[in-house]
Order: C-alpha cells, then sequence, then structure tokens
C-alpha cells in the first residue's frame, strides 16, 4: 500500500508521514500533480485558507482531485485540508473551494478557538455499505473511541445528505469533526498529533 501526500510547504506533511510510518505504510510527499499515482491521496494543511487556496490552483492540484475523486481514489482531508473539500470558506474574505462535500466552513461561534482535546468515536459499520471503501487490512476492529486533536478557527457545517457526519461536541453539534461521503474522508482535527486514537483510525480507513 502507497499513499501520496500533497506538500504546498504549507502543511504537516512530515507529521503525517511519521504516522503512516508506524503503521508501516510507505507514503510519497507530492508537490506535483503529475506525481499522483496513488490510490489514496492525503491533503494536509494549516494557516488561512486563502493562501493555501492559491497555491493549491496554481500548482494544478484543483483539477487533479478533482480527477482522483472520480476515478474512486480515497481522498482524504486533514483541519485546513478538510475545509478545502467544502464548496466555500468564510475565511480570507469568503473562498471557493472544492465542492466534493456539500457544506460551508464558517468562522466558530464567539470567534473562539478551538484548541486541545476532545472525545471522538467512530463505527466502521456505519459506512459499511460504502463500497468506496474496501475492508481494512490493518485491524480487525471496527470501533475508534478516544480523544482526538484539535486546533482551528473555522469550523465545516455539512448539509450532505449522502455523507456520514460525526459532530463536534462541545459546540452542540453545529460543526463537524470527520465526514465521510463516498470516498472522500474529511477530518477536522489532526490525527497526526491525537496519538493512538490517530492510529486506529487511519487503521480502519487504510
Amino acid at each position: 500500500m502507497s499513499v501520496d501526500i500533497i506538500d504546498l510547504g504549507m502543511g504537516n506533511v512530515s507529521s503525517i508521514a511519521n504516522l503512516l510510518i508506524r503503521l508501516g505504510i510507505h507514503s510519497r510527499l507530492v508537490s506535483r500533480p503529475s506525481d499522483l499515482n496513488s490510490d489514496t491521496v492525503i491533503i494536509p494543511g494549516v494557516g488561512a485558507i486563502g493562501a493555501y487556496v492559491e497555491r493549491f490552483r496554481s500548482l494544478g492540484f484543483h483539477d487533479a482531485i478533482y480527477s482522483c475523486a472520480e476515478k474512486g481514489k480515497q481522498v482524504i482531508g486533514i483541519c485546513l485540508g478538510f475545509q478545502l473539500l467544502t464548496q466555500w470558506s468564510e475565511e480570507s474574505g469568503g473562498i471557493e473551494c472544492l465542492g466534493l462535500i456539500k457544506a460551508q466552513t464558517r468562522r466558530l461561534k464567539g470567534d473562539t478557538t478551538h484548541n486541545g482535546w476532545e472525545t471522538f468515536s467512530f463505527d466502521r459499520r456505519t459506512i459499511a455499505d460504502n463500497t468506496s471503501f474496501r475492508a481494512p487490512s490493518l485491524t480487525r476492529k471496527y470501533l475508534v473511541d478516544g480523544r482526538v486533536y484539535y486546533n482551528h478557527e473555522y469550523g465545516v457545517e455539512c448539509f450532505d445528505e449522502k455523507a456520514i457526519t460525526i459532530p463536534i461536541e462541545s459546540f452542540n453539534k453545529c460543526y463537524s469533526a470527520m465526514v465521510v461521503k463516498d470516498n472522500v474522508v474529511g477530518m477536522q482535527f489532526h490525527p497526526e498529533k491525537s496519538q493512538s486514537t490517530g492510529l486506529e483510525l487511519f487503521k480502519q480507513l487504510l
């Protein structure tokens, strides 16, 4: 198994690569769309979405990710990469995003920053009918239950009826912790910083 990690020089790519190494998964840092050739693509990201989208588009990744999704490849967005999967973000004056998930990204209520640990639970049986996901080869477990780490000021409001959404509990379930739609997955938290919970979650998805 091999995983491509998009590297725009603006994200936490080395931490994600190290997480995959711990799982025995080979990964490649990809800075050109023409080099994408794995069955799974991870879009990491930290910072402001305006600069991120500008670089993402200028390098040609916009069309490349559409192509990956259409071909059935697994596309995983993490933190800012998750927000990129939505239709639109309020940040940076309003930015059009990829639209792979029917959702919008908005400033957290109260103009707060969500920084720290929260409980998280994912039952893989909820996506058992999703033929886009093969049975995991790294574990026989189906339940991930633990804590995950967040650091963000904007949250995803998902209204996609075809998606499975796990909410962030501390915001009265207004924002999404994780969204799964067909072969597209978005996570607002950082699995690479979430210790054993992040490892177990990746075992379920890869």
